[in-house]
């Protein structure tokens, strides 16, 4: 055990040195016998190697969109062509594709007509057209395409200087910006926080979502191709620029950070020379960390591969060439499982062909591909054991050897082991995956505890409601025997005032008033303390109201004022409908004063409306008698009286108390606004005193309805709202 220490630490103090790779096959690809292709650009649509270019129709002497679909092994599993309906077909080519999220691809290159070049082509995953349309007018290419990670494309090139053109996904134009005075043209685009990345000729340029520019720059470097590299910036490769000159025999590789500034750039001379106007078109970001350049050595009718380490260090370079003709590399993409690709064409005899090769390096680290647990930070209790296991692979085959730590402490050294947590604390548990050269790691950080929170209800942190909205929280917790933690619930209200809400480890809350909250369930037990937070967005039409408790008091004839205050009191959308015991109290706004003149239950209900949606409060107020008034039977109705229904508005049930002084026949209906009897609710022989009856919503649309009671000549009626 010691000695796969000792060899692993020495590995990680030296610069292991990579040898010139081998090919693992070299594909030639045509359309049929007689019918040619060359290929531009490859992406990785992981069960296939999509491969774009153009097609030749030899005996027409014609082209057209092609699209090719390459399994790993090498196999040709389809391939498409695509005609335009007009234009002149000897300049008909693809120079770029992505695949799409709904697994069809977009396609960007020449489409000569009558109404320009820059052609944008959308297939389904059938390969069947979706759309095919030209943007930027005459005389103009397009060079890049990419799907934004929100859904639209950007498609960008070369229209009277540098020209990008944003697409929904039919193909219509979101906006479109010509950077005559910033760019010459534009040969890849890269998406990036903020905004996207254009670079092509010396120049690159950031703009902003809507097009506008953030920053521009120039160098050193006539640029093909770029990447974005995960630790920062991006890398990019070309031709070396000295005093307004391309440089001869070299390529170069440059790094700019974010912001576009500069970081390094290297040259590199090309073995055996290759004259003037060599370039590096090319760049892929190797298994190790290095990077891979490709590109066209022009005097002597080759291509080349270039690999160097992270800091741009020369690692090797190669030529390749070969039949009557050499060929030229113009893409690189790694895939998946780590190879290289290389794509471009070639003249083979006296066919023009597409070519792929496929190139694994003779030195890449050990790649792990799995492990469980799958989380890197997590709590255990006390005495747990967990299986720790870990599945990786190596390119060349080479055995590996698996070195597992906790604390430092070497454990184990299978695929697997078992640990056992005994003390509190934080544990760091870390396997190495070597070949013996290099390494591939994976760490845990482990939270051994007295308790834990191991699930809380809802699980979604972050969500949007409309008030008011009544929600079940929960904490569950586990626990060593003897350990039982406390709870307690504090809500942070819009003002950002904090209170104290529950003490249990559930807890039913109700959102009422519209702002931004957030709800923070604790449990803690002696100095251990763990927590959830929920943020919580309360939606509505009304900001406040007053009074703001809504269960009151009055004596009677008592006059009380009522308001609401909208979240937007401007808005010219808002209407209000007050309702108090059910009755239209006529055209006001936004409150009312209402004098109560009978002992027992009244209701004020306000409605309003923003154009969009509907919002209510409805207060509740019990009138007692003064204190002057001895008889309080006295206050009994001496005729027909049909109480206030309640609630009103309702969105489901709501009921309806009726007083009769002496019995009588009675019917108790229900109108729709168009005056259509939808419900009866009591008809025949009633005793005298109070009764109820019950309106269901259920299969009835919101609106407004009229209740109407008659008996004998005596009818009464009031409206009430059903609101879904």
């Amino acid at each position: 055990m010691n000695a796969i220490i000792i060899l692993m630490v020495l590995y990680f103090m030296a610069s292991p040195l990579i040898a010139q790779p081998d090919n693992m096959f070299v594909n030639f690809i045509n359309y049929d016998d007689r019918n040619d292709v060359r290929i531009y650009d490859a992406y990785d649509a992981g069960d296939i190697i999509a491969l774009t270019g153009d097609f030749r129709l030899r005996e027409m002497n014609t082209s057209a969109f092609w699209l090719g679909g390459m399994s790993p092994d090498g196999n040709v599993a389809w391939q498409e062509t695509f005609f335009p309906a007009d234009g002149n077909l000897r300049y008909c080519k693809s120079y770029s594709v992505i695949q799409t999220d709904d697994a069809g691809f977009v396609m960007g290159g020449d489409r000569s007509s009558n109404d320009g070049g820059f052609s944008v082509l959308k297939v389904n995953a059938d390969r069947e057209v979706e759309w095919w349309r030209n943007y930027g007018g005459a005389n103009s290419f397009c060079r890049a395409v990419i799907e934004l990670k929100s859904g639209e494309i950007l498609a960008a090139g070369y229209a009277d200087g540098g020209y990008a053109v944003k697409l929904d996904q039919d193909g219509d134009v979101i906006w479109e910006q010509n950077y005559n005075n910033s760019i010459v043209f534009i040969d890849v685009i890269r998406e990036t926080e903020g905004g996207y990345i254009f670079a092509g000729g010396n120049h690159a340029l950031k703009v902003d979502h809507d097009g506008d520019i953030i920053w521009e720059r120039q160098y050193d470097t006539f640029i093909y191709d770029m990447i974005s590299c995960p630790e920062w910036g991006f890398a990019l490769c070309g031709l070396p620029i000295v005093n307004n000159r391309y440089v001869d025999d070299q390529f170069a590789l440059l790094r700019i950070r974010d912001d576009g500034r500069q970081s390094w750039v290297q040259s590199y001379e090309l073995e055996g020379g290759g004259g003037r106007f060599n370039a590096a078109t090319g760049i892929a970001r190797a298994t190790d960390g290095g990077f891979t350049l490709v590109g066209f050595r022009n005097s002597r009718n080759s291509s080349f591969i270039l690999h160097t380490d992270r800091q741009g260090n020369e690692s090797w370079q190669r030529t390749d060439s070969w039949g009557r003709s050499g060929r030229l590399y113009s893409s690189i993409v790694i895939g998946d499982e780590g190879y290289a690709y290389v794509v471009g064409a070639c003249v083979v005899g006296n066919r023009r062909s597409g070519v792929v090769v496929k190139i694994v390096p003779d030195s890449s680290p050990p790649r792990i591909l799995s492990f469980i647990p799958t989380e890197h930070e997590f709590s255990v209790l006390s005495g747990d054991s967990m299986l720790f296991a870990v599945y990786a692979t190596d390119l060349q085959d080479d055995s590996l050897m698996f070195v597992w730590t906790v604390d430092e402490d070497s454990i184990a050294s299978d695929t697997s082991t078992t640990i056992i947590f005994d003390d509190l604390g934080d544990i760091n548990v870390k396997c190495v995956v070597s070949d013996g050269e290099l390494a591939d790691s994976v760490q845990w950080l482990v939270h051994v505890e007295e308790f834990y929170i191991d699930s809380y209800s809802p699980d979604s942190l972050t969500w949007t409601v409309r008030r008011p909205y009544e929600a079940d929280f929960s904490l569950g917790i586990r626990a060593i025997e003897g350990v039982e933690p406390r709870f307690r619930w504090i809500l942070t209200d819009r003002e950002h005032r904090q209170v104290d809400v529950g003490n249990e480890a559930e807890l039913n809350y109700t959102f009422d008033i519209q702002g931004n909250y957030s709800l923070e369930g604790r449990a803690f037990y002696e100095d251990t303390e763990h927590s959830v937070i929920w943020q919580v967005a309360v939606n509505s039409v009304l900001y406040w109201w007053r009074p703001h408790e809504r269960q009151l008091e009055a004596n009677i004839r008592q006059e009380i004022e009522f308001s609401v205050i909208p979240f937007n009191p401007d808005s010219d959308s808002l209407e209000y409908l007050w309702l108090i015991d059910g009755e239209d109290d006529g055209d006001i706004e936004d409150g009312i004063f209402a004098r109560f003149n009978e002992v027992g239950e009244h209701h004020v209900t306000p409605i309003v409306h923003d154009g969009v949606e509907v919002d209510t409060v409805v207060w509740t107020i019990t009138v007692n008698p003064n204190a002057v008034d001895e008889d309080i039977t006295s206050l009994l109705p001496t005729e027909v009286t049909l109480y206030p229904a309640a609630p009103n508005p309702f969105n489901s049930t709501t009921t309806i108390r009726y007083f009769l002084p002496r019995s009588a026949d009675v019917s108790l209906t229900v109108y729709d606004s168009a005056g259509r009897l939808v419900q009866r609710l009591s008809e025949g022989f009633a005793t005298s005193g109070e009764h109820s009856a019950t309106v269901q919503g259920a299969e009835l649309p919101a609106g407004v309805y009229l209740l109407r009671l008659e008996t004998g000549g005596d009818v009464r009626s009031m409206k009430v709202v059903l609101l879904k």
